[in-house]
């Protein structure tokens, strides 16, 4: 086997190799994935069999399933993509921890794009389930994510409702009694026409001094090609700054100070590191923030 190297090592020895693995990953290093993936799961095993080392066992699955999240979102996304193993990724995630919206989300999302509306509806449905309730921030869907959580299972019961109206109609001539005042909702045809193209023209949110407003994936990508234009870009799989055609990745933190300073940022009123203090949280026992040297 391809990763027995891990078996030989000790758990303190796999804890280092994680790091190393997890650079090697942040650099698209190939083979870092699926070999962090192995590690994770020898590291549990081993765990689990050492009462020494117990104390570990959540700590690591916690950090085995946001792999799992985000090498999902990896195969869904990126230029290798593989849908089918992004499912698997979601689905093992789920395995380890039923309570993560995060990954249900996903899943409705690779589901409604096969037209599997059922099952969409299902993932969904649940994502929003999870995600109102008590669960771990880091499974948590944001704001937007919630969202459309909520119009993609609306317009998945609506290509159910749909489909069913369609095979109503295939067996209608056959000679069933017809129920009495049987009719479709005035608002069904208005609604399943219109939510489509809704969806295509509100693909994307774009921030900025102006306000806020949506758009199609083909107009936020010519946006990305705009020159002179800074743009701060939260992705599904990664944040980034953009500029001139030039791609550079962020942290959680250096994208929301970036964002910070492009919305609110003038050259009246520059930001100052008391607007700032949310964002980086470096307070003394005071509260006050300390000063950079």
């Amino acid at each position: 086997m391809l990763f027995r190297e891990f078996e030989n090592h000790s758990i303190e020895d796999l804890l280092d190799i994680e790091q190393v693995l997890l650079e090697k990953r942040a650099e698209d290093e190939p083979g870092a994935n699926n070999r962090l993936h192995h590690l994770y799961k020898i590291l549990l095993k081993k765990i689990r069999r050492n009462k020494e080392y117990r104390y570990l066992e959540q700590y690591i699955t916690k950090r085995f399933i946001k792999h799992l999240i985000w090498f999902g979102t990896y195969m869904k996304s990126s230029v290798e993509k593989s849908e089918k193993e992004a499912e698997r990724y979601f689905h093992l995630a789920l395995k380890e921890e039923p309570h993560i919206p995060m990954a249900r989300y996903r899943l409705g999302f690779l589901a409604y794009k096969r037209k599997d509306y059922v099952q969409a509806l299902q993932h969904f449905e649940k994502a929003i389930q999870l995600n109102e309730g008590e669960v771990e921030p880091d499974y948590q869907l944001n704001e937007i994510q919630h969202y459309y959580a909520h119009l993609y299972l609306t317009n998945s019961a609506l290509f159910i409702a749909k489909n069913a109206q369609y095979s109503i109609m295939n067996i209608k001539n056959k000679s069933f009694h017809q129920l009495p005042n049987y009719e479709i909702s005035p608002f069904y045809e208005m609604i399943a026409s219109n939510n489509e193209e809704y969806l295509t023209q509100n693909a994307y949110t774009v921030v900025s001094k102006e306000g806020k407003r949506y758009c199609t994936k083909e107009e936020a990508e010519n946006l990305q090609d705009t020159e002179g234009m800074l743009i701060c870009y939260f992705g599904d799989r990664e944040i980034a700054a953009i500029f001139n055609g030039e791609y550079v990745k962020l942290t959680n933190q250096q994208a929301e100070l970036l964002r910070y300073l492009l919305i609110y940022g003038t050259e009246k009123h520059p930001i100052t590191k008391i607007d700032v203090a949310d964002i980086f949280t470096r307070k003394n026992p005071n509260f006050e923030l300390k000063n950079n040297h």
